[in-house]
């Protein structure tokens, strides 16, 4: 929680790899978006852009969609995900994604775990000191209103019978009687695994859960100005993304060097997506571009990823900067009918915010 004095804003940061390419030339640079999209856990939408398109292929919005079911838990104790038996069958295999539903990171306390395998809570002040286990005041406050726990579920020594785990679980059972709604996700080690096991699990332990869709809303724009500059391009794809008009779009005011595309495509998808998900639909994505011949489709589309809002973490362990739900963690992919990929990453300040 921020301090209600301060009406500064966190500053925000836009980091941008360009050149990214799969040539050996650069192989030492070849993991770089990868491993941006795998430091970004928490992802609420997803959004293409495809210039020269009248429609998003449909073969291509199936393949997006497919697999993209999640679980939403309701009234769940922080003190369930600590369950000896849970860690073992879906922190410690596979990848578990999990987030508490519908809270305001500014003003209410948050829960999420990490694909890693780290519970984070970040509680209001006079629930932290009620609760009793030991972290650090939240970085971007001046005033200790709010304080920020990292449990790693996965070390050796967190297990029954040793002193660190008993004390969590004594903590989250006898002084936290705060109940969360959740969204979840499984990713199975193996294929055969069913992602909807960790549903049933919580189901068969009394609790209520419903499987939740994906939504997704299209358009098509024509006559579009769309700059050739691909720092301007950056911009322009986020101009575009946040228009809900279905008419032409002028941004030319705003850039200098454009271009007149007929055609631009764009759907946007609405859910909860976990890192491994994000890497897939890239890969898709690349997949489709050079699957084509250079007179069937542009020389360029995008991917843009959105963060939650209320993810307690933004990058990696990143505490994450927000105030009044304007969340700072995004980025976008722009793919290159070449092959290269070049990436912008939306990011907090490492400077506190001053208060005014």
């Amino acid at each position: 929680m921020f301090s209600q004095a301060s009406n500064s804003k966190v500053p925000r940061v836009l980091k941008t790899i360009t050149n990214y390419s799969n040539d050996q030339k650069v192989k030492t640079n070849q993991d770089k978006v990868p491993v941006t999209i795998a430091d970004h856990y928490y992802n609420n939408l997803i959004s293409v852009v495809l210039p020269d398109f009248k429609d998003i292929p449909v073969n291509l919005d199936r393949a997006i969609v497919e697999d993209t079911d999640y679980y939403k838990i309701i009234e769940l104790p922080v003190h369930e995900l600590i369950n000896q038996e849970f860690i073992e069958a879906f922190v410690k295999k596979g990848e578990l994604t999990l987030l508490s539903s519908d809270k305001n990171l500014s003003t209410e306390n948050c829960i999420s775990i990490t694909p890693t395998g780290y519970l984070i809570l970040s509680l209001l002040a006079a629930d932290y000191q009620e609760l009793g286990l030991e972290g650090s005041p939240t970085f971007f406050s001046r005033q200790p209103t709010r304080f920020i726990i990292k449990i790693n579920l996965k070390e050796d020594s967190f297990v029954p019978g040793k002193n660190k785990y008993e004390r969590v679980k004594k903590c989250l059972e006898n002084n936290f009687k705060h109940k969360f709604d959740v969204i979840l996700s499984w990713d199975p080690p193996e294929d055969k695994l069913c992602p909807s096991s960790v549903a049933l699990w919580f189901h068969n332990h009394g609790y209520k859960t419903f499987l939740c869709h994906v939504k997704s809303t299209k358009r098509l724009n024509t006559s579009v100005n769309i700059p050739l500059a691909s720092d301007n391009l950056f911009d322009w794809i986020k101009i575009f993304s946040t228009s809900n008009s279905d008419n032409s779009i002028n941004t030319s005011s705003a850039i200098k060097s454009v271009t007149v595309i007929k055609d631009v495509s764009y759907i946007e998808y609405r859910g909860f997506f976990t890192r491994s998900r994000v890497i897939k639909i890239l890969n898709l994505l690349k997949e489709f571009m050079n699957s084509n011949n250079s007179t069937d489709v542009s020389e360029w589309g995008s991917l843009h990823v959105q963060g939650f809002d209320n993810s307690p973490v933004s990058w990696g362990l990143k505490e994450h900067a927000v105030i009044d739900n304007d969340g700072t963690n995004n980025y976008t992919i722009i793919l290159k009918s070449n092959g290269n990929l070049s990436i912008q990453k939306c990011l907090s300040s490492n400077r506190r915010p001053k208060n005014k």
